[in-house]
């Protein structure tokens, strides 16, 4: 059946796509996975970014409990049509197959959104909303990963930070706390308050002061226990003043002796030097010089570029971004690099790139999630021949 499939690809074009799809869904149907599977593959050999045809076998796989080989074919499916929905629901179904619920709320969670509007990050997603919702809860742990999801979507998102903040903070994660609270004072200036009670908790004084300092000013209506604290702080920071002793008085120096001037020379006429006017330089011409990108400008086009699937500009973007990233930014942008080989089934490059973040950044907020991707590239790799291309 294979061969005879090749043939008619090679002799008709796109004419048998249709056909193909359409009887591989019927050997579905009719229980007949394997030859379901086989006209899946013949349609991607010839259109390797067919999400329809990753997502039908994706639900052929499922059916046939293969579930590592549905949710590798449904984030296939997803991955090449970012707009299929159902392809998110399908893996979040076979990992719960796999009693992996973590995972299965993370597919869901990547399910995308409706984008940012005048360039303003969105606070009311189903997203945002289900994080804020565990966040209330106080389930910190099982917000965390939601909040990863929303940054995914809407990287800079500074709500996501703000709560992703907090929770680190609850859980006693300081420095991670103080990583995301930094970048989450554009949304609430209670960013400052954490901040204030991270540095408390690690000594630092003249941080606290610092952030307590900035809270106050920014919400003068919140600010009776931080007032009491700042005093608190700048009371046991006052040294006791020495008494001034009374200046001497001073003495009368003496006075200087007049130097005595040198007789002119009678024998030697006085050299009159001319004065030798130097060459004025002229003025420079000026260069219009155009200002380099900033990192968030670099981060925005890169992101734009995996977002559209221009694999080459988004890694390219992201090479360069990494070159002046602070920490938390470059390892998303390793993580973001490591998706993308992946998706190009690049997987010795995938792995490079996931394993640099667990062994170089493990306290990274993205350590987990590299972690197990790293684990679902080898499983992958080490089964490719199983799954379709």
């Amino acid at each position: 059946m294979k061969f005879r499939v090749f043939l008619l690809l090679c002799f008709f074009g796109g004419s048998v796509f249709a056909a193909s799809l359409e009887q591989a869904e019927r050997y579905a149907k009719a229980g007949e996975y394997n030859k379901a599977i086989q006209e899946y593959r013949a349609l991607l050999a010839a259109d390797s970014k067919n999400s329809k045809a990753y997502f039908g076998a994706a639900e052929v796989r499922f059916k046939m409990k293969d579930y590592p080989g549905a949710v590798a074919n449904y984030q296939l499916a997803y991955k090449n049509n970012p707009k299929l929905t159902a392809a998110y629901e399908g893996a979040a179904k076979a990992y719960e197959a796999e009693g992996k619920r973590d995972l299965a709320a993370a597919e869901r969670a990547k399910k995308p959104v409706a984008p940012a509007t005048n360039g303003e990050f969105t606070y009311n997603g189903p997203l945002f909303t289900k994080g804020k919702a565990l966040f209330e809860a106080k389930k910190y742990t099982e917000a965390a990963p939601v909040w990863l999801s929303v940054l995914e979507q809407q990287p800079g998102n500074p709500g996501a930070y703000y709560y992703a903040g907090v929770g680190r903070y609850e859980m006693g994660e300081l420095d991670k706390a103080e990583i995301n609270l930094k970048k989450g004072i554009a949304f609430s200036e209670e960013a400052h308050r954490y901040l204030a009670l991270v540095y408390e908790k690690q000594g630092k004084k003249e941080a606290e002061i610092r952030e307590l300092t900035e809270f106050i000013r920014k919400s003068p209506n919140k600010n009776t226990s931080a007032q009491e604290r700042l005093a608190q702080l700048k009371k046991s920071n006052e040294t006791p003043v020495a008494e001034e002793k009374p200046a001497a008085k001073p003495q009368t120096p003496p006075a200087p002796e007049t130097p005595i001037a040198a007789k002119p020379s009678v024998t030697e006429p006085e050299a009159k030097e001319t004065p030798v006017k130097e060459p004025v330089p002229e003025p420079a011409k000026q260069q219009t010089v155009q200002a380099p990108q900033t990192d968030a400008e670099r981060l925005a086009q890169a992101n734009r570029s995996f977002l559209e699937g221009d694999w080459n500009a988004a890694l390219s973007a992201y090479r360069e971004f990494i070159t002046s990233a602070d920490e938390d930014a470059k390892v998303f942008a390793l993580l973001q690099m490591g998706n993308i080989y992946r998706t190009r089934r690049d997987f010795r490059s995938a792995v490079a790139r996931y394993r640099e973040i667990v062994e170089n950044y493990p306290n990274s907020e993205w350590a987990s999630e590299a972690e197990r991707s790293w684990k679902e590239v080898v499983f992958q790799e080490k089964n490719a021949e199983q799954f379709p291309r």
